[in-house]
């Protein structure tokens, strides 16, 4: 037990361990997440069912979505990909999740039926081909280490048709500032969220300062075993983002400090970004 808990209080090197399919295969943990994605009045795993509104009538307004095809990255229970379908688009979401993606194919309704839902992930596999956007909403770029991020912006690149167009949100400095390190540990930590069974859990927080990262690291101790879950965060500066975009054959059309379009300034803690193929 020592020895657990001194690597677990111990800085990893930066996006060396990924649990991320761990999140997304357990049955009780991606109940949870679901539960917390549909819950309209949260920003726990989706933004608030208003906020989702007014982000997808900032994005029509600039990518004119009527009649275009779109892919929505990380769709989970399909609540930006519906929206965007009543728009006109002609939409496929993309999940990792088997359960979001189980979820927004059982509650489709009306239209919406029309919409296509697959089940991948997309820092892997092939992402649907010959598109005229792709979003990548709430920050999920964050996540990816740098290798991960240029791979998934080259692909992007490489499944849009000509002059397609990418809308993404990043964490900003600003929101690296407000980070605080911390530690905590709690019975059934979490109100349960990480299994129906009895646990302990232990939740270590690290900065990466040079980096500009983070990373909420999470112990789960029960009576026969234990296991641990890794949330990574990078944060971006506008030059910052730019030059990852640039790189992958991007060039920013808009920027603003969230998918609903208010100005960015220097303190805004997101940068949201819609970026056109060159």
């Amino acid at each position: 037990m020592h020895q657990l808990l001194t690597n677990f209080v111990s800085m990893p090197e930066l996006f060396s361990t990924y649990t991320t399919r761990k999140l997304w295969s357990d049955t009780h943990i991606s109940t949870q997440m679901l539960k917390a994605h549909i819950d309209p009045s949260s920003d726990r795993a989706s933004r608030q069912a208003e906020t989702i509104a007014d982000s997808v009538t900032w994005l029509d307004d600039r990518l004119k979505l009527a009649g275009k095809k779109l892919c929505d990255l990380g769709c989970g229970p399909g609540l930006y990909a519906r929206q965007f379908h009543e728009r006109g688009a002609q939409t496929i979401g993309v999940d990792i999740s088997s359960n979001s993606i189980e979820y927004a194919r059982r509650n489709a309704s009306g239209s919406a039926h029309g919409i296509k839902y697959e089940i991948l992930d997309y820092t892997q596999d092939p992402l649907p081909s010959g598109m005229d956007i792709f979003t990548l909403i709430y920050c999920d770029f964050c996540v990816l280490s740098g290798d991960q991020r240029h791979h998934l912006l080259r692909q992007i690149h490489k499944y849009l048709n000509d002059d397609g167009q990418l809308a993404l949100d990043v964490y900003s400095l600003t929101a690296f500032s407000k980070f605080r390190e911390g530690v905590s540990f709690e019975h059934n930590f979490m109100d349960g969220f990480w299994s129906p069974e009895d646990y302990v859990g232990l939740h270590k927080s690290f900065r990466y300062e040079r980096e500009k990262a983070s990373l909420d690291r999470y112990l789960i101790i029960q009576p026969d075993k234990h296991w641990e879950v890794y949330n990574w965060l990078q944060y971006f500066s506008v030059e910052s983002i730019g030059m990852e975009l640039e790189a992958a054959g991007f060039q920013i059309d808009h920027l603003a400090s969230s998918m609903t379009g208010e100005i960015y300034t220097d303190t805004s803690e997101q940068i949201a970004i819609i970026a056109s193929a060159i």
